[in-house]
């Protein structure tokens, strides 16, 4: 197996925010000239999540909305009290919980192995934010 790295970096806009790399990915992907592996997607960040699923708009409007009801912005709980940059974030991290940092996607005939409509997210819960960065690990098959 040979192993190759790379580091996408985004920008993001709104405090919650789904932000779709597929594309980005692929291209990378297509640059490595590899046809069979594993690719792990890893986020850099604690409030920020990697998923793949179908990219429908309108459950992703409504999803955004969600969490404001799920995990509001409490400025009285522990983790807000004492903040890093001064943002109260503990929603932010709290939402984390129900996510994944990381997804591996099996890599065959120089393809993702995606559903027909499934994309790969970047889901900013802690924005807006600069940069995020996901690192993309690919296994490559050396057979």
């Amino acid at each position: 197996m040979t192993p190759h790295h790379h580091q996408l970096t985004v920008e993001t806009t709104a405090p919650i925010q789904l932000l779709d790399v597929t594309d980005a990915v692929r291209d990378w992907l297509a640059a490595t000239g590899v046809r069979e592996g594993l690719l792990t997607l890893l986020s850099a960040h604690s409030a920020a999540r990697v998923l793949v699923h179908a990219d429908v708009e309108r459950l992703w409007r409504c999803w955004v909305r969600c969490p404001h009801r799920s995990a509001p912005i409490l400025r009285g709980i522990a983790p807000n009290t004492a903040t890093v940059d001064g943002r109260p974030n503990a929603h932010a991290h709290l939402l984390a919980l129900f996510g994944s940092a990381g997804e591996s996607i099996p890599v065959a005939q120089g393809a993702l192995l995606l559903g027909a409509w499934q994309s790969i997210f970047l889901l900013e819960l802690d924005g807006p934010r600069r940069a995020r960065t996901v690192h993309l690990h690919l296994l490559a098959s050396d057979a």
